[in-house]
């Protein structure tokens, strides 16, 4: 019996010190950026991924819950505008084992669709928020359990008070939201 508790108190002690070499920051900041790029080219199946089997995303008063709605609600936008997602500052705390709380900020550009080889022309960016993300450590890869996007700044053309063609187009296919 004192083998056996000498055993399973080694291993608890394995266990805590594998999860305080594991790099948090790096690993979920990755996330961060593969969403955006991901977005970006509409791959529905790997935005899913970077989420659990029932996380969630929620954008302008919306929830999609579970991997699928997450993967049609990028699908949806392949008849949308041309994005760009650019992340700039990420900030990712663990404060308990297998699981991070953070902030990323995003800078969204929205243009319309072109089969041309030249760049597409946009009036500025089409807003400015952050996401707040709650991850989950599964297997030693970082997975969104729910991520909120909250709009911060868009962008009005003072010149003839035309909104941001993110506020223009905010509905697309299915009635939501285009752009994230």
């Amino acid at each position: 019996l004192r083998l056996l508790s000498i055993a399973l108190l080694g291993f608890l002690v394995g266990c805590q010190q594998e999860d305080q070499s594991f790099d948090y920051s790096e690993a979920c900041s990755s996330v961060v950026h593969d969403y955006a790029y991901l977005r970006d080219q509409t791959d529905g199946q790997g935005v899913a991924n970077l989420f659990t089997d029932e996380g969630s995303f929620s954008i302008f008063g919306e929830t999609f819950s579970g991997r699928q709605a997450i993967k049609q609600r990028v699908l949806g936008a392949e008849v949308g505008p041309v994005t760009r997602h650019l992340i700039s500052t990420i900030d990712i705390e663990s404060k308990d084992p297998g699981k991070a709380r953070g902030v990323s900020y995003v800078t969204v550009y929205i243009g319309p669709r072109s089969d041309s080889i030249n760049p597409i022309e946009v009036e500025g960016f089409a807003g400015i928020g952050e996401y707040h993300d709650r991850y989950v450590i599964d297997a030693g890869e970082c997975l969104i359990e729910s991520r909120e996007f909250i709009p911060v700044f868009t962008y009005q053309d003072k010149s003839d008070n035309k909104q941001s063609s993110w506020r223009r187009t905010r509905r697309c296919r299915y009635g939501r939201a285009a752009e994230d």
